[in-house]
């Protein structure tokens, strides 16, 4: 057994039918249970939500100059693929507050609030790119998920 890092096959989906199914899955739990409070049920869903959201920038936007082995993009599928969802700030402030253990975190008067509206759309709408840059075989795995993912913004914006 060897330490070393597969290369990327664009015609592999699992890690990123993992990834979408995480945030699509937990987005609709973070929209049933409400957002930030003092329940840990309720935080850990929206953490989790959130750094799954940050995984998927770090696919869909653009590969880092230096990527660390074994990570894969949405350019190692479809050629100079890279869409910025989130604004910078926004993964700025998810990092402080969800990624390290930081000062900010407990402090009242910048707390931040996020909301599962402001965060899936971004995701489902760039995956609607994504999606339709691939080969239909390589992306039906990932439909499934991507069709629960727009009926959940449809949801969304019903409210």
């Amino acid at each position: 057994m060897t330490n070393e890092a597969p290369e990327a096959d664009p015609t592999d989906v699992r890690g990123l039918l993992y990834e979408y199914g995480m945030i699509v899955s937990t987005a609709g739990l973070w929209a049933n249970v409400g957002s930030w409070g003092n329940n840990v049920v309720q935080n850990a869903i929206m953490e989790s939500c959130l750094i799954h959201a940050r995984n998927m920038q770090d696919f869909l936007g653009p590969p880092p100059a230096r990527p660390r082995k074994g990570d894969y993009f949405a350019a190692d599928f479809v050629q100079s693929f890279e869409v910025v969802v989130f604004d910078p700030e926004v993964i700025k402030k998810i990092n402080r507050w969800l990624h390290h253990l930081t000062t900010y975190r407990y402090r009242d008067d910048d707390h931040p609030s996020w909301s599962v509206s402001e965060i899936l759309p971004r995701i489902v709408q760039a995956m609607d790119q994504f999606l339709g840059s691939l080969d239909e075989d390589v992306a039906e795995p990932l439909m499934r998920v991507h069709r629960s993912g727009r009926a959940l913004c449809d949801d969304l914006d019903a409210e």
